[in-house]
């Protein structure tokens, strides 16, 4: 059976409201409208979810993001920390230098603040160094190496471009 669309639907309803038959029953217009609401969301098309990125994907977009500017690199780091160790923007966003420790075979990332840390103890993070060229604790170091970041400051920064080149917001030396 086709379905039919919601202004037929409405359409049926609103004479059926208006019919004598059906002036004395307890349909009101409150009624009407929920009915409405509930045609449009039945009758609607399914919601077209976007598809996950694959890992190929990424390691794609890494070594395409690593070779470019601050800006990049800063990108590239961002997703990678993001993907391949689950941190959410609020975890990233509030990363310091120095919550960073690097060792030969990992890096220690403390988090001050996480959204299920129920007692705000703060919790560490522990990503190991691998030999792809995608590797987060190679991607993180790249951006320390490059970037110049001093002790205290934000991982992140907003980054402007200029024509003498790429900038953190509100600086005015070139990186």
């Amino acid at each position: 059976m086709p379905r039919e669309s919601p202004r037929k639907v409405i359409a049926r309803s609103n004479t059926r409201f208006t019919d004598l038959r059906y002036r004395d029953s307890k349909i009101r217009p409150s009624h009407l409208k929920q009915l409405l609401d509930a045609a449009k969301r039945i009758l609607a098309r399914p919601p077209t979810h976007m598809k996950h990125l694959s890992i190929d994907q990424v390691q794609f977009l890494l070594t395409h993001l690593e070779g470019g500017m601050i800006a990049d690199l800063q990108l590239a780091a961002l997703l990678a920390l993001g993907f391949f160790v689950f941190l959410r923007w609020d975890d990233l966003h509030h990363l310091s230098v120095d919550s960073l420790s690097f060792g030969v075979s990992h890096v220690a990332i403390f988090l001050k603040r996480r959204k299920n840390d129920q007692f705000r103890e703060g919790s560490w993070v522990f990503i190991a160094r691998s030999s792809t060229p995608s590797c987060p604790v190679a991607v993180v170091e790249k951006v320390l190496r490059i970037s110049g970041h001093r002790k205290g400051s934000k991982l992140f920064w907003r980054v402007q471009s200029t024509k003498r080149g790429c900038l953190p917001k509100g600086s005015a030396h070139v990186l």
